[in-house]
């Protein structure tokens, strides 16, 4: 049984879907080949015995490469952040395909006591720094939100720390600044947080809320909606808050 699926698709509209295979605690990926229509399926992490795969959260980047003939050629990589649930820990697993001598990297990024809720976004910033892993979550030991991002080796971030927070996350960017929105399950209501600095975020209560929420973000027009539901479970109200 798969369960925690995460899909995405690339520039040619081939899909790529990460789950996590319950009976064999392993987390696993599916590739749609667009012009065939089939599947093929890998095991990405998890033949060491570990429980990993929960909490996936997959992205599809696409970085300029070059341009031949008028037209922009790009690198796809695909990423997934997910759970080990062994030893409590964030770990990343990320692949080149458009490297044929490329394999899975895979990497820990947080080393604590278990980890929820992971949101993935393989940010392009600059042709300098190309396609950046950032990650938003929750540290499940302390109920706090946490950011994660790779230059090289991972650092890590605290985003909010009061109060039961985390338990719904999600990421995007306005320009090359990461904002969270969480929850904040003693308030009933969700947060907001910009990242104005080296480890210094600022939070703003956005919303009353009692239930799900949902950021969807158009990386061609960087607008962005954020969609939840009311306090009294009635309504599922949205805005566009880029």
């Amino acid at each position: 049984m798969g369960l925690y699926p995460s899909l995405g698709y690339d520039l040619q509209g081939n899909g790529y879907l990460a789950y996590y295979r319950r009976s064999g605690g392993d987390l696993k990926l599916a590739t749609l080949d667009r012009d065939s229509g089939t599947w093929t399926r890998e095991l990405i992490d998890g033949a060491d015995g570990a429980d990993v795969g929960a909490e996936s959260s997959l992205d599809v980047g696409e970085a300029p490469f070059h341009v031949i003939d008028g037209f922009t050629v790009f690198n796809t990589t695909i990423a997934i952040a997910y759970a080990d649930s062994t030893n409590g820990n964030l770990k990343y697993a990320r692949l080149n395909l458009d490297n044929a001598d490329d394999d899975w990297f895979i990497s820990t990024v947080d080393d604590t006591s278990g980890v929820a809720h992971i949101n993935l976004s393989l940010h392009f910033g600059s042709p300098q720094t190309g396609l950046q892993a950032q990650i938003a979550y929750q540290d499940v030991a302390t109920a706090d939100v946490r950011y994660a991002y790779r230059n090289q080796d991972w650092f890590v971030e605290t985003i909010a720390s009061t109060g039961r927070l985390g338990y719904r996350v999600q990421m995007y960017f306005n320009r090359n600044t990461p904002i969270v929105v969480y929850s904040n399950e003693g308030q009933q209501a969700l947060f907001t947080a910009l990242r104005t600095g080296p480890d210094t975020w600022t939070s703003r209560r956005t919303t009353p809320t009692s239930g799900p929420q949902s950021v969807a973000q158009n990386k061609r027009t960087n607008s962005v909606f954020l969609s939840w539901l009311n306090p009294d479970q009635t309504d599922v109200l949205s805005l566009q808050v880029i």
